[in-house]
């Protein structure tokens, strides 16, 4: 049995809020105490260890204090470097220097790690102009005796048509799980090419659970484990014309949670008064840690400062409706330069010459 858990990010601060900072600690301790109780003895992280190439403290004290539990009771994590982790930094990424000290292994170098007769194969965040050898490292590849897992950081179009920056035609067919990070939403898929399972775990704070692989079994079987520390998120939508009734239902469905929720109510309708809305919506605040209100006039059926709950990907959707290739590669690749404008025109010019273009 291993436990695969990614997208910790340690050190988020949602909306700018010490109670959301210290949600993505409690999911990932939760995580850990659940792991060790179960008495797992190999942890694979996919990825996104930090929310930040340069993490606060107490992010780093978190993953410390976690790392050290395993290790006293005879766990270990093995993990590669999810892009929150290592950005454009030209310095050593944080979560390497917890492997110096012997509390983590690294295993992002698409070498063969063997732990507890299992060889752990993992390759950093590659970025979509780096994908082409991403695949040429995977073809190179060769199966070890006994169970085999691959561990990437990188969406595939099977899981998400716009994420997705590779197929899993590309992945090598042997593997018996396909340990992967990236894509926020869990989701676990069996495909006829490969032989094991092929599974997000999703974010930890964001998903609410991790995942359990029992590797005994052809092809692996996977079973998802919640937590109860995750905060609720709701999204309500109601009608201006019934929307006392509708307030009341949002309340008995909020009320006695562990932590109160994130709450996003959309009114629709027609002539809606604002100013009425917001002075009905006083008990829902006061039961929600946050609380945002849209509004969806009938005339215009225009969302009012709508946010996609996944803005990189609805970002990335747009870029590639409007553009093709050339939009996504001007958002994941060019964007990032933009305040370093020599570094903008040689990546510009490396993709021409690759023929990334064409």
């Amino acid at each position: 049995m291993i436990a695969h858990i990614s997208d910790t990010h340690l050190g988020a601060m949602p909306y700018g809020l010490r109670e959301r900072s210290e949600d993505f600690y409690d999911a990932f301790n939760e995580a850990l105490e659940i792991i060790l109780k179960d008495h797992i003895k190999v942890v694979v992280h996919s990825g996104d260890v930090f929310d930040s190439p340069k993490p606060p403290g107490l992010a780093v004290k978190n993953l410390y204090s976690g790392l050290v539990k395993l290790e006293n009771a005879g766990s270990k994590m093995f993990f590669v470097l999810g892009e929150h982790d290592i950005s454009r930094m030209k310095d050593v990424p944080f979560p390497l220097l917890l492997e110096e000290m012997g509390y983590a292994s690294y295993i992002g170098d698409g070498q063969s790690h063997i732990i507890e007769g299992i060889t752990l194969v993992g390759f950093n965040k590659h970025r979509r102009s780096e994908i082409r050898l991403l695949r040429e490292k995977l073809s190179n590849l060769k199966q070890n005796p006994g169970k085999n897992i691959l561990v990437l950081h990188q969406g595939l179009v099977e899981f998400h048509e716009y994420a997705g920056e590779m197929a899993t035609s590309d992945l090598p067919a042997w593997f018996d799980y396909y340990a992967m990070g990236h894509l926020h939403d869990p989701g676990t898929k069996r495909f006829s090419g490969l032989k094991g399972t092929v599974s997000y775990p999703g974010a930890t704070e964001a998903s609410g659970g991790f995942n359990v692989v029992d590797l005994s079994v052809e092809g692996s079987s996977v079973e998802r484990v919640n937590l109860q520390s995750s905060r609720k998120s709701f999204k309500f939508t109601l009608d201006y014309s019934d929307v006392e009734r509708g307030i009341n239902e949002i309340l008995k469905e909020i009320s006695g949670l562990r932590k109160k929720p994130v709450v996003t109510v959309v009114i629709r309708g027609k002539n809606i008064s604002r100013a009425t809305v917001n002075s009905l919506l006083k008990p829902v605040n006061e039961a929600s840690l946050i609380l945002q209100t849209k509004f969806e006039e009938e005339e215009t059926q225009q969302l009012l400062s709508e946010r996609p709950a996944d803005l990189r990907s609805e970002i990335l959707a747009q870029a590639q409706r409007i553009m093709g290739k050339e939009g996504v590669f001007a958002v994941e690749e060019l964007l990032p330069l933009s305040k370093d404008p020599e570094g903008m025109a040689k990546k510009l010019w490396e993709s021409f010459e690759k023929g990334e273009f064409d």
